[in-house]
């Protein structure tokens, strides 16, 4: 793993810790629904990642925060489909 890898992670389990506060872990593990964030914020954030060259901590946060929204957009568009077909 390299020293770029480590540093995302890092990071976004930071954001996942601050998003979920006291209801991120459960003992030394995440929870459910912080660990699935989690890897789907990591997934995004990797794929993007790719895309772009990080050069800073700073722009690195910026970045998750923007996969962060976009999630949040994702998960708002899907509920109101579902609500609009009656599921």
């Amino acid at each position: 793993m390299t020293d770029r890898e480590i540093e995302i992670i890092d990071a976004v389990g930071e954001y996942v810790d601050r998003k979920f506060g006291d209801n991120a872990h459960e003992g030394e593990s995440y929870t459910e629904e912080a660990q699935d964030y989690f890897n789907e914020l990591l997934d995004r954030v990797e794929d993007a990642c790719n895309e772009r060259f990080v050069l800073s901590p700073m722009l690195l946060n910026k970045l998750i925060k923007e996969m962060a929204q976009e999630m949040y957009q994702d998960e708002m568009a899907t509920l109101t489909l579902k609500n609009a077909l009656g599921l």
